[in-house]
């Protein structure tokens, strides 16, 4: 209706905005080339415009507008980040930029479930439970202190509920946390970076659950000090990671790290966890091919076993 009496910039950007939030990309990047028809140096339109052709597997494309975008704001974190992806550069970023976590979740909150049941055909909360019933006897546990770090909508918690006393979520975006809430799965929801939640949380939880996580990080030391931290004497770490074989950790050109088995029990080894568990399964898929997928078991060594 407002499209009749006007022809604005703002109400043509935001019809881009809605079509993208709910993942009718081809249709959201008419309405933001259409914005750069009446002004060439429409920032946000741009930087819209270099994400949508990132999620459509068109690089060049994406790279061509994360650097027209940085002519504009050349000290825009996320743009460099994805532009250092891109190309490879993995050398300036150790792990993503909280605000690009914050702002690709926000985003993605509407149609997360969706896209993940049927594009990505994904299952690490699945098959993390899995682990944990074969290799923890987790089934035959009640009461247990459970932290979900990097919950999103709660998919994991709908697994762990039945086992914990006190079950909390922490998440950057505050849109995932909304969807979570309507699930009533949590003792209580937490809009944080997860390393300073747990850093503020000493021998607090029995298991801390991070599904599809770490691979938002490629250096995890600081990750892995601060959940032993918060982890009770003998107490649990289980993630996932996207596996690489030829370096530690490897920025991906979707801004996701992929990391080395050997590298985890390396730094597991250094933060005083023992090895518990190790599977490789596949977590998700990206078009037709499964991506190779390890999911670890840490327990933190009680005092007395430390040498």
């Amino acid at each position: 209706q407002a499209l009749r009496f006007e022809h604005n910039i703002d109400y043509i950007y935001n019809i881009g905005v809605v079509y993208n939030y709910k993942g009718l990309y081809s249709d959201a990047l008419s309405y933001f080339e259409k914005c750069l028809t009446i002004e060439d140096e429409h920032y946000n339109s741009i930087a819209n415009i270099a994400v949508i052709y990132l999620k459509k597997n068109m690089p060049s494309e994406a790279k061509f507008y994360f650097r027209k975008a940085l002519n504009i704001k050349p000290d825009d974190e996320q743009n460099i980040y994805m532009l250092a992806a891109l190309e490879g550069n993995q050398e300036k970023f150790k792990a993503a930029p909280p605000s690009y976590i914050t702002d690709l979740f926000d985003q993605y909150a509407n149609t997360f479930e969706q896209h993940l049941e049927k594009i990505l055909q994904y299952k690490a909360p699945k098959i993390i439970y899995e682990t944990l019933v074969k290799f923890n006897d987790i089934e035959n546990c009640k009461n247990l202190d459970i932290c979900d770090v990097g919950c999103g909508t709660g998919l994991m918690a709908e697994e762990l509920k039945q086992h914990s006393k006190k079950l909390i979520g922490v998440d950057l975006s505050s849109k995932m946390l909304e969807k979570a809430s309507v699930k009533k799965l949590y003792t209580d929801l937490v809009e944080s970076d997860i390393s300073v939640y747990l850093s503020q949380h000493k021998l607090e939880f029995d298991y801390i659950i991070a599904a599809d996580v770490v691979p938002y990080f490629g250096d995890i030391s600081v990750l892995l000090q601060s959940v032993f931290g918060a982890l009770k004497n003998e107490g649990y770490f289980v993630f996932s990671i996207e596996q690489c074989f030829k370096t530690n950790y490897q920025l991906q050109t979707n801004g996701r790290f992929k990391h080395s088995r050997e590298y985890i029990k390396s730094l597991s080894n250094e933060n005083m966890f023992n090895l518990k568990a190790c599977t490789e399964r596949s977590t998700r898929k990206e078009g037709n091919n499964e991506i190779p997928c390890l999911i670890f078991v840490l327990q933190k060594q009680i005092a007395s076993s430390i040498t």
